[in-house]
Parts: structure tokens; C-alpha cells; sequence
């Protein structure tokens, strides 16, 4: 353990790097403390004083004094206790953690985050995603590097077992601090390590963790292979200022397509859970039009072949101006993405809403018009239409002029002014 972790280490860090390392005080966090220091890494520590139990605070002390005695920069944070509030306390905490690591990290320009994870919490990991119905991405369990909002984060541990580093310690005679609250049944993680995995080894062997972990490394090669496919596919999913779309058809294998969806969502911070993913991805399959599901400001609406993902301004402005050089007219995927080339004939025209039963110098009413050239409905009111002495004589959307059946080229540009 010792040897391949260090080689790790000598491996990935750099001399001339700034590393911040979570240190609890247990075993795990303790063992990357001496390791970090032997190889005299640049580092700092940052602690949290959860306040859970009564030794909390003298820990605190005692961590931050080992801190000094090698001259280790020591950050605190200490989390007041509400035990009024202790639903979810476990995921409550691990956001106020993640909290305060990135904001200690950015403030001092960190290169990396180490954190103690190690085999046996990769085990629960994946055990609780898989009960969890998690995303088949989160079942390979959490990697040895990956980003989080920002910060380069290290788990150096992950492919070692607990009671390895139990042995690393002894070892070395390195005092640690055992976390009562680990063996508490109140929490899930602790009922998953003292009763669900010792169960499962009871039934299934003492190789049933290495077996969960073999299934989590070949889920994260299909995961390698998937991500490939839907990175393929990201360069049709077009984006504008109002938001992205892509055609269904790029959403027919499921898990391509959650991979695809998830990159966009988590991109723009659209907080979607598991069910509302795959929801959305049953209605682009089924071909429907005019399906919607609504997020915050954002609507996701499944219309005409095409998934959109979308945020429209209630008051939209748009200006035009004078094209250099004719050109085919833009349809409806113009104005999507920010302008578009549209006829404008300019003795006295001017742009103004759509009134969708009006109807058009070729007889035809606008809202059917716009049905037949496929224009998404919740466009439709929404972009302005060219109008004279009180009647419509051109729309942004078609692609098409209604003034004549001879193709007609483009000689303004249409702007959306998004604020």
C-alpha cells in the first residue's frame, strides 16, 4: 500500500504544486497527513468540527497542534449542530464540507484537493448507488482523480483497503483518532459498513468487495466507450443564445443519451433528478409534439424531431439591419441561434407581434403557414412578424416567403438583443 501510493504521488504532483488535504483526524486522512509529508509536499490542511461528539473540539486541537509542530498551514471550520435538523444530516454535512474545501482552495489558488477516501468507502459507494437506481456512470463509484466545481481533486487511497492502512500506521506508530460515529447504526453509511457488507459476505464470500469493485471498473470502461459516443454526437446539439437543440434522433440509446443530456444540464446548473431525465428522453422518443417539462427558467420541450432546452426572455427585442450580400433565407434555427437572414422589404415595414389567425397575401392563415413549414409552436408567438398597412406581408421563421411562389434571397439580418 505504502509503496504504490507513493508512487502515485511522485507520479502525479508537482514540485512547485500547492495541494490542500481534508483531514479529519481518522486513519485515512492521518495516513495521506505523513505521506504528503515524507515526500515534503507543498500543502496545507483543512479541517471540519462538525461538533457531533464531545471530542470533537479537543481533536481539533490536538490536529491543529500537529499541524504547527511540522508547520503545516491549518484551516478551520466549525459546523454548528442542529439537532433539530438531522434528516439527511450525513449529505447535509458533505455540502457544507464541499463548501468549505472549494472556497479554501480558490482563495489560495490550490492545485489539487486530496481527499481520504479509500476501497472500503468505494464499496458502500457503489452498493448505495446501485440501491439508489443511480445513474449507470455513478455506479463505477468515484475516481482517483476527477474535477469537482473547479478543484482538481485526489484520492490517492481509493484502491487501498482499511485495514491496510490500519497496518501502514501501526507500522509506522501514527496515532489517529476513531470516529465513534462510524460504528452509529443512525447513519446509513455505518449500517452499510456493520451490518449490510458484513452480510454480504457472509452469503457470497469474503471476495465480495473485491467483486463489487470488478464490476465498478468494468462499468467505468463502458462508461470510457459511451462518453466517446455521446462526445461524437455533442457536435450536433447546436446552441444560441435562448438555449440549445438537438435532433431526437441523437437520443435513441438510453444511457448515450442521458450522458449527452447531463453534460447540457449540468453546463447550464438545470437541476433534473434521475426520474425527470429519463422522462424527458421517453417523450423524445415517443415522437409527440408539444411536450414540456419546466425547470426554474428553463423549458425543455420536445416538438417537430427536435429536443429543446430553453430559456425565453418574456419581453424579447429584436432589431435588423441591411445584409451586405444576398442569401438564402433562414428558417426558424436562425432565431434560434441569436439572427437571421430574412426579406424585409423596407417602404414601410416594420416588425411587430404575430397575430396567428391573420391571414397572409397568399390566403393562407399564419398559424397554418407556420404548421406546415414546421415551425415549433412555443416560437410562434414569440417572434415578431413584418408587417404593412396593417396587414402581414412576411414571417422569420419559414425559411419561405408568402409575398410569391419564386424564391425570394434574404437582405436583412434579424438580431435577437437577449439582456
Amino acid at each position: 500500500m505504502l509503496q504504490k501510493t507513493k508512487q502515485y504521488l511522485e507520479k502525479t504532483l508537482s514540485k512547485n504544486g500547492k495541494y490542500l488535504l481534508a483531514l479529519s483526524g481518522g486513519a485515512d486522512s492521518i495516513a495521506l497527513f505523513y505521506l504528503l509529508l515524507e515526500g515534503k509536499w507543498n500543502f496545507q490542511v483543512c479541517h471540519v468540527n462538525h461538533g457531533w461528539r464531545k471530542e470533537s473540539f479537543s481533536e481539533e486541537v490536538e490536529l491543529k497542534t500537529l499541524c504547527e509542530t511540522h508547520n503545516i498551514g491549518f484551516n478551520l471550520y466549525r459546523i454548528e449542530p442542529n439537532q433539530s435538523d438531522m434528516k439527511n444530516a450525513e449529505d447535509k454535512a458533505r455540502q457544507k464540507r464541499l463548501s468549505f474545501f472549494e472556497k479554501i482552495y480558490k482563495e489560495n489558488d490550490f492545485d489539487g484537493l486530496f481527499l481520504g477516501h479509500h476501497a472500503d468507502d468505494q464499496v458502500e459507494t457503489i452498493l448505495k448507488r446501485v440501491f439508489e437506481g443511480s445513474f449507470l456512470s455513478y455506479i463505477s463509484g468515484m475516481k482517483v482523480e476527477s474535477i469537482f466545481n473547479g478543484m482538481r481533486v485526489f484520492r490517492p487511497l481509493i484502491f487501498v483497503y482499511k485495514s491496510e492502512i490500519y497496518e501502514y500506521l501501526k507500522s509506522e506508530k501514527r496515532e489517529f483518532f476513531e470516529d465513534a460515529t462510524n460504528r452509529d447504526p443512525k447513519f446509513l453509511r455505518s449500517r452499510m459498513r456493520i451490518e449490510m457488507v458484513p452480510y454480504l459476505e457472509e452469503v457470497f464470500g469474503k471476495g465480495i468487495r473485491e467483486n463489487i469493485l470488478l464490476l465498478a471498473s468494468r462499468i467505468d470502461s463502458c462508461m470510457h466507450y459511451i462518453e466517446r459516443q455521446a462526445e461524437a454526437k455533442s457536435l450536433y446539439v447546436h446552441k444560441g443564445p435562448i438555449g440549445y437543440y438537438l435532433a431526437t434522433s441523437l437520443l435513441t440509446e438510453q444511457v448515450e443519451a442521458e450522458v449527452l443530456l447531463r453534460e447540457i444540464f449540468q453546463k447550464e446548473k438545470i437541476d433534473l433528478s434521475r426520474g425527470e431525465i429519463e422522462k424527458l428522453i421517453f417523450l423524445a422518443k415517443s415522437a409527440k409534439d408539444q411536450k414540456k417539462v419546466s425547470k426554474g427558467d428553463w423549458n425543455l420541450v420536445v416538438e417537430r424531431d427536435h429536443l429543446f432546452v430553453c430559456k425565453l426572455p418574456k419581453s424579447p427585442s429584436f432589431s435588423v439591419s441591411k445584409l451586405p450580400l444576398y442569401r438564402p433565407l433562414d428558417d426558424w434555427k436562425g432565431v434560434f441561434q441569436g439572427s437571421s437572414a430574412i426579406y424585409f422589404p423596407e417602404e414601410g415595414c416594420y416588425l411587430a407581434p404575430p397575430i396567428l389567425n391573420k391571414k397572409l397575401p397568399n390566403g393562407m392563415e399564419l398559424k397554418e403557414w407556420y404548421r406546415i413549414h414546421k415551425v415549433p409552436v412555443f416560437l410562434r408567438s414569440w417572434v415578431p412578424v413584418i408587417w404593412s398597412q396593417g396587414e402581414i406581408v412576411g414571417d422569420c421563421l419559414s425559411g419561405k416567403s408568402c409575398l410569391s411562389d419564386n424564391p425570394l434571397y434574404a437582405n436583412h439580418l434579424l438580431t435577437l438583443k437577449y439582456e
